[in-house]
């Protein structure tokens, strides 16, 4: 609201809504929560049984090359847009079934006020009803709702009574939503890698304006859905180039940038999560988890343990949570919450109160039950968005993505074929990028690298693959195994060549002689200790996390831990813009430059 001094002030609401499963039973209260909140070894045996095994293999490699219809690429470019008028997502912007619980003032920053709008939600009549049969309402939340909410549940387990926390706390099931970890990974890869996207970015449109520093959703996916579509292309072209054991960093790097990384944070909720495949987005949602804790992400290095840990506590006791989420996974979701408040948003004004924005969100709800109602206010009458590109843009932008790709690859290339130069990793290179402080406190000892072909001239371990994050790097050459047994037979010297037929390059960066890799488990055990440390680790503070004493802690709310990240930058508000997709391919010439060479 304009006053004498400010342009305007800001109005914090929460929003309870209820998205009910209809085709399934209630999910029983008993044993339902772990009584040792989050545990770590539990954890650590589900990573090495059920994960492990498959880990060696990329992304790609796990699950195959996608093909798929322009209609379907435009769909999942449109993932993070909201918008019900977007024709491109207009038959799932359904909100018929989902239910406004309430709408009231709260800036949901401590645990009081998610304890407070857990109350209001079970004083309606049904849901108290259906928590006195004891049941219990997964609750689907961003990281605040996760830690504040289990920090709650974690106080009455402990303490009981005497917590001041009332029993109806263990109704309520707080679960990761899988928008937040689908966006924080897509952003999290576009921030690590800016350099490199950006020189994507500028060479693509033909730009000279480097590409901002937190681009809007819509156009991280972009990037990232060329990069990976690209990749498909020339896989087996840059592959059979340089040879399937290569173990150059520099190439690794940028191979499992594409054949790993993209395509997982590009497919975790928009194919596995919305497709329903349980055990795939699960997979998944360990891998992304690597993802964060290799770049030491604050927060989200956490919440996709307490989400593993509750699903291997769960197959313990063989709840039958378990298999109402394999047939019901993509109503576990926050979508609904953020299309409503797109609703919202487009249906108020930002000088209107809170009153008047609460009583907009009801009357939306109201119009919920009359279909033709809903869509005559918030469909029909409004003119269709429509995404920045069509699929012809989306060709042509693809084309000149895979000049840029080439160009990076054609550079290794050349670096070790023609000139004879091994990139090396300096012993001194920090395993993370250090968070800015000011002169005075500047750590001289913590040294980056240089990756040329990708053009980041500041790289630190974590850019690499997860091996050099572990405490064994990946050799420059030959098997990686703690114990090579191919060096125990007597004939044959220092030890039997790593080539195609015997042995593999995994997507780590480790190598392994075939014999050596099954004596070891068929997983890498240099980076399962790291994963292992890594659990354990985080699983600590978590535990730390949830048994502080003060109630009003903010417990590492979102705007307290980003803010001491260094990947917390300010959002670009005019990234809006759509260049121009009418440019010039060097298509063919660039793959017979590369071929040649």
């Amino acid at each position: 609201m304009p006053i004498t001094t400010t342009t305007s002030a800001p109005v914090h609401l929460a929003t309870i809504l209820l998205n009910p499963i209809k085709t399934q039973p209630a999910i029983p209260r008993q044993d339902i929560h772990n009584l040792t909140l989050v545990n770590s070894q539990l954890v650590v045996t589900g990573i090495e049984n059920y994960f492990m095994p498959v880990y060696s293999l990329s992304h790609n490699r796990r699950w195959g090359f996608r093909s798929v219809d322009d209609e379907t690429k435009l769909e999942e470019l449109t993932v993070h847009s909201y918008d019900v008028r977007l024709k491109e997502k207009r038959s799932s912007r359904s909100l018929k079934d989902t239910v406004l619980v309430d709408l009231f003032e709260s800036n949901l920053r401590t645990m009081d006020a998610y304890i407070k709008a857990i109350n209001i939600a079970a004083s309606v009549p049904a849901i108290n009803k259906y928590i006195e049969d004891c049941n219990v309402i997964p609750v689907i939340a961003d990281w605040p709702g996760q830690i504040h909410l289990r920090t709650a549940i974690s106080r009455f387990l402990v303490n009981g009574s005497s917590s001041g926390i009332t029993n109806k706390i263990l109704s309520f099931l707080p679960m990761i939503g899988p928008l937040h970890i689908s966006l924080n990974s897509c952003e999290l890869i576009l921030f690590q890698y800016q350099p490199f996207f950006s020189e994507m970015y500028k060479y693509i449109f033909d730009k000279e304006k480097n590409l901002p520093q937190k681009p809007k959703p819509w156009r991280i996916n972009l990037l990232l859905e060329l990069s990976r579509s690209v990749w498909q292309e020339i896989a087996k072209m840059v592959e059979i180039k340089f040879g399937y054991m290569c173990k150059d960093p520099e190439y690794l790097t940028l191979k499992d940038l594409l054949d790993n990384t993209i395509p997982l944070v590009l497919d975790i909720y928009a194919v596995f999560f919305r497709a329903g495949d349980f055990n795939s987005y699960l997979e998944s949602c360990f891998r992304v988890w690597v993802i964060f804790l290799k770049f030491n992400r604050k927060n989200y290095s956490k919440a996709p343990l307490m989400f593993l840990s509750d699903i291997f506590h769960w197959q313990s006791k063989n709840h039958p949570i378990l298999s109402i989420m394999k047939a019901e996974l993509p109503k576990f979701s926050d979508t609904p919450v953020e299309i409503f408040h797109s609703l919202l948003r487009r249906n108020t004004e930002k000088h209107h109160t809170a009153e008047q924005i609460i009583k907009e969100g009801r009357y939306i709800n109201y119009l919920r039950f009359n279909d033709d109602g809903f869509k005559e206010n918030f469909i029909h009458n409004s003119t269709w968005a429509v995404y920045q590109y069509s699929s012809r843009n989306i060709e042509t932008l693809t084309r000149k993505t895979a000049c840029f790709l080439l160009d990076c690859f054609s550079e290794i290339y050349i670096r070790i074929k023609r000139k004879n130069l091994q990139f090396t990793i300096p012993p001194q290179v920090a395993l993370v990028r250090p968070i800015k402080r000011k002169k005075k406190e500047s750590d001289t000892n913590t040294k980056s690298i240089s990756i040329p072909a990708m053009k980041m001239k500041e790289a630190w371990l974590c850019h690499f693959p997860l091996g050099y994050s572990s405490s064994y790097k990946p050799s420059s050459s030959g098997c990686d195994s703690y114990s090579c047994i191919t060096n125990t037979f007597v004939n044959e010297g220092p030890g039997q060549p790593l080539t195609k037929e015997t042995g593999r390059v995994l997507p780590c960066g480790h190598a392994y002689h075939d014999t050596c890799f099954i004596q070891d488990g068929s997983k890498c055990l240099h980076c399962f200790d790291y994963i292992k440390d890594g659990v354990d680790k985080n699983v600590q503070s978590l535990l730390e996390s949830l048994c502080l004493l003060d109630s009003n802690n903010n417990i590492e709310s979102a705007e307290s831990a980003e803010s001491e990240d260094s990947e917390s930058v300010p959002e670009d508000d005019n990234d809006d813009t759509k260049e121009s997709a009418n440019i010039t391919v060097p298509w063919d010439s660039t793959i017979w430059q590369f071929l040649l060479l």
